[in-house]
């Protein structure tokens, strides 16, 4: 479990710069995983080139899938994980380059309240999740997005 939630919080090295800065780089170097994209935009002085790490972001999408899965399927049985899965997923729970990512850990919530054993700790559980979805649901309606508030309005509801 250790290792998932690792994998979940991988830092996926996004980077915008200028193409002249990083043409001048030596070519010799090839970080592993990292895939660039050179463009040129209406507003914006020069080429950009975007870059990240598509290796780690796969596998924080992978590690998010099978916690998921995990907590889904374990039940009660994933209770020694809730702590340290909630202490873990609540760092990426507005996580903006994935939606897969932001969605799936929206539903494990569900599946880390019913893991609890007894109504005391479902309770305290809703408590400590409640502020990390209003934040959300603030954050995208601010947006204009009530798609996304609707969708995590409905994750918090499937999860009391």
């Amino acid at each position: 479990m250790e290792k998932l939630i690792k994998d979940a919080l991988l830092d996926i090295d996004i980077k915008i710069e200028d193409a002249e800065i990083d043409q001048l780089k030596s070519k010799g170097d090839s970080e592993s995983g990292v895939t660039s994209v050179t463009l040129s935009m209406k507003g914006l002085e020069g080429n950009k080139q975007i870059s990240l790490n598509t290796n780690a972001l796969e596998s924080k999408i992978n590690a998010v899938c099978v916690i998921w899965d995990l907590a889904k399927n374990l039940g009660k049985s994933f209770f020694t994980y809730v702590e340290p899965t909630w202490e873990a997923i609540k760092s990426i729970f507005s996580y903006k380059y994935s939606k897969a990512v932001r969605e799936n850990v929206w539903e494990i919530t569900e599946f880390l309240v019913l893991a609890c054993p007894d109504e005391a700790s479902m309770t305290a559980l809703y408590w400590t999740m409640l502020p990390y979805f209003i934040e959300r649901i603030e954050e995208y309606a601010k947006k204009n997005d009530y798609v996304e508030s609707v969708n995590i309005l409905n994750a918090y509801l499937h999860a009391t």
